[in-house]
């Protein structure tokens, strides 16, 4: 069944890049939204969650799939962080990169890139279908972005997303 909803994902977000020029969503209002979610479960109400970066930010992605890729990256976040997970949102005029931080145990950079693929999970003990972060380089990748995945020796674990950004970005 999991497979089955990735696939229709998939397939969801190649026919919403086809009409990238309409999709214009603010980025830092999607994922205000998806915290304050996120902050109404037992483990959301137990982190620390800092968002840093303009007031706005509008990408060229569709609100759907837009919240879907924040959506993943921060439930993934709040799956492992021990204590806080940090946001923070950047931009120039052709490119908007949001990049999520927790303080969990991370993981080994020679895994890292194993993570894009979707059911692969390198901890058993957690709950997860092992999907999330694929569909976030799905959803990426869909609209002429990527996605860097990082992991510092001393702990830690960092989504970097980069979109393109629209021509309307407010500063705070």
């Amino acid at each position: 069944h999991r497979h089955i909803d990735r696939e229709l994902a998939r397939a969801r977000v190649a026919n919403q890049a086809v009409r990238r020029d309409r999709g214009r969503t603010d980025i830092v209002e999607i994922t205000r939204s998806v915290i304050a979610t996120l902050r109404r479960t037992p483990r959301g109400g137990f982190l620390s969650w800092e968002i840093e970066g303009p007031s706005t930010c509008i990408v060229t992605v569709d609100t759907n799939d837009l919240s879907d890729l924040v959506g993943n990256i921060l439930e993934n976040a709040l799956k492992w962080a021990r204590a806080c997970v940090r946001v923070s949102v950047t931009h120039d005029s052709k490119e908007a990169v949001f990049t999520v931080v927790d303080d969990g145990p991370g993981a080994p950079p020679n895994q890292l890139e194993d993570l894009r693929q979707r059911g692969i999970r390198l901890d058993e003990k957690k709950p997860g279908a092992g999907i999330g972060l694929a569909i976030v380089d799905d959803i990426a990748s869909a609209y002429g972005g990527n996605v860097v995945l990082k992991s510092p020796g001393s702990g830690g674990f960092s989504a970097s997303v980069y979109l393109p950004a629209a021509d309307r970005i407010g500063n705070q």
